[in-house]
Formats: structure tokens, sequence, C-alpha cells
């Protein structure tokens, strides 16, 4: 008979220290008892491999109920763009090393948002509201009173069990999340040192959303870095969590996230998006948006190659904003702010994030922790 093994932990804040105490006995437990039969002969050697198999997938169960202990999550109740909420202020990091944060992307949404009368940070505000978008910070073995040069966290897919919930009560903590370690994940690698979090990572997938015009995948972000101020169980804070801040009245998470958006990847998914609208007279079986480099802007443009007639689509059909779509492409390239390969030309948008991050009231977490042949 084969077959795999799941294990399902729910784990409340305050029962981590019960956790620890119990695998602690259970493991002393365990190896006093092994010891007793070693020594005694009671495991045969004919038995030997089927004792083993016992004995390691005992001794997964403790280790997954050690690191549940241990580690530490958190959920990402808020993805705001500074440009849309406070302009003055640039955030988050500097990628061209010229001495002043980028935000090329906000910069276009600021543009766009005038344009076509879009409130993309209210799209943002909608799409973790309907959790379109649920995510959780898996804090690797964090200890906020001791530092850490090695220090590594993950950005994991998550399920959030009370959906209903609104705004405030995630923000507060409530959101009740289960996570399956077999979904998407991001390693990220840095530092802890104060409080304070700075890590990068290579890439940030099934992240940014942002709909409308980009369509309804998520863009991947590139050469991403992170810095927070973290607390934990202090004030309101019921868990992990980041400091916030109060901007124009609207609360902004104190969480910073960058990262290189190639203009490749936006393009692509607006031509996406728009090549199947019939009602606007596309032709889907070629290409309706295309880019090139332009010497004279320094940049790559983007241009709708048909013709397009828009005012027969349903106005609740996003195909009825194709023409103000195309008439705006070409000037999304003049935000690229970035050339990331050196020639000339800019390909891509920096990005620059505020996020805000809670903590967890009920944590379910799913992990496959072994898989064999039993007999």
């Amino acid at each position: 008979m084969s077959g795999r093994v799941f294990l399902k932990v729910r784990i409340k804040p305050w029962s981590v220290p019960i956790i620890k105490y119990l695998q602690c006995n259970c493991l002393l437990f365990v190896v006093v008892q092994l010891c007793n039969r070693l020594a005694s002969g009671r495991i045969p050697f004919l038995s030997k491999t089927h004792a083993m198999k016992k004995f390691v997938l005992l001794s997964l169960l403790l280790t997954f109920f050690s690191a549940s202990a241990e580690n530490k999550y958190s959920y990402l109740w808020g993805i705001q763009f500074p440009a849309l909420i406070t302009p003055d202020t640039p955030c988050c990091f500097d990628y061209d090393g010229d001495g002043v944060n980028d935000d090329g992307l906000g910069a276009a949404l600021a543009l766009m948002s005038e344009l076509n009368e879009n409130n993309y940070q209210q799209i943002a505000d909608r799409i973790l509201l309907d959790n379109e978008v649920v995510k959780a910070f898996h804090w690797h073995g964090l200890n906020l009173a001791q530092d850490n040069n090695n220090f590594t966290f993950q950005i994991t897919d998550a399920t959030i069990n009370n959906p209903e919930v609104g705004f405030i009560q995630r923000y507060y903590g409530y959101a009740d999340l289960t996570i399956d370690t077999a979904l998407t994940h991001n390693l990220f690698s840095g530092e802890l040192m104060n409080r304070k979090v700075t890590a990068t990572a290579p890439m940030l997938t099934n992240f940014l959303r942002m709909e409308g015009p980009f369509g309804d995948d998520a863009l991947t972000l590139y050469d991403v870095k992170f810095e927070a101020d973290l607390v934990e169980d202090e004030g309101l804070c019921q868990g992990v969590c980041t400091e916030q801040e109060l901007k124009d009245q609207t609360v902004v998470g104190s969480g910073k996230l960058g990262g290189v958006l190639p203009a490749s990847e936006v393009f692509s998914a607006m031509n996406e998006q728009y090549r199947f609208c019939a009602c606007a007279g596309v032709n889907p079986t070629q290409d309706l948006l295309t880019w090139e480099a332009n010497d004279f802007a320094g940049s790559l443009i983007a241009s709708c190659q048909q013709d397009v007639e828009a005012s027969s689509c349903s106005q609740a059909d996003y195909c009825s904003t194709l023409t103000h779509v195309c008439g705006y492409a070409p000037v999304l390239g003049l935000a690229l702010d970035l050339d990331t390969d050196q020639d000339g030309i800019n390909d891509a948008f920096s990005v620059g994030l505020r996020l805000g991050i809670s903590g967890i009231d009920e944590l379910n977490l799913l992990d496959l922790i072994f898989e064999d042949s039993f007999e």
C-alpha cells in the first residue's frame, strides 16, 4: 500500500510555548524508548527498515511541530502605490544609482489615472479584499531581540478561511489563513538588525496585479528589495506586524518593496488583454500592441497596430476602453526609467510599493511530511 501523508496543524499565537514544551518532552521520550529497545534487542534486524521508517516519520512529525513553533507568520493586508497616495514622497529604492528613489510604475499609473479616470489604488485594495491575492510572510526563526546577519523569510501564497472579514479586521490581525507548502513562494535573504529586516530576492511572482488594461494575471518583479521595521505583540499588534503610518488620512504600511518590471511584461499583458476584443474590430490572429526602441525618446514605445472602434462594446466590458488604451499606450513608454541592458534605451519600470503586514489570528499549516510505501 502506498500513499502520501499530509499534516495539518492549527496554530494560535498563545499555543506556541505549549508546542515547544510538548515537542521537547516528546523528543526526549522517543529517544529514551528507542535506546531501551536497541539495548534489549527488541528491534530485530529483519524489521529494522520498517522500524526506521516509523522513526523517520515520527521525527518528521516532531520536526514539523518544532518548525511551526519556531517560525512565525504574518498576513499582507495592504499593497499601496505611494505615487497615488503621497506623490511628494518618492518610494522606495534607488535602482539607477542617482541617489534618488525610483518609481517609474507609480508615475505611469498616476498619468493613466488622469487619462482614463481609473483609481489604481482602489483596484489594488479591492483585489486584496476580494481575496484574489492572498499572501503570507513566513519568518524563519524570527527573534526580534536578536540581530541576525543571515535572516531569511518567504512570501507565500495562502488561502483565507474567513473571507468576509473587512479591512479593519485584517489590519488588526483577525485574518485566518491556511498555508500549503506546495503553493508558490519566493525566498528572501538578508539581515535583521535592530528589528529592521533588509532583504533581497531575485524575483517575486504572483504578487503584483493591477487589472484594467494590464489584464488579470499577476506580473513578475525582478531584482526585488525589501525593508521593514517589525514589531511583535505590541499595542494593537497581534503577532508580527509592520508599524503603520497615517498619510493624507490613509493608513499606510511601513514595509517597503521595490523591483524591476520589464516593459515587455507590461506590454505583453496589455496585448493579451485586448487582442480578443472582437466588438472593437480587433483581429485576434494578429498582435494588437507592439513595441520597439525609439532612439529619440530613449525608450521602448508601444503602439496599436490595428484600427479599433470600441463604441459598439458594452460599457461594462473592458473592451470599451480600448480606444483610450491605444491613445495613451505610446505615453507609457515615456515613463520607463530603467535601462537594464545598458544599450541607451529604457526598457523597464522601477517599482516602489508600501506594504502593510499584520499578525494572523488563526493559522492552518498543510505540509507533505511523508511519501513512501507502507506494508
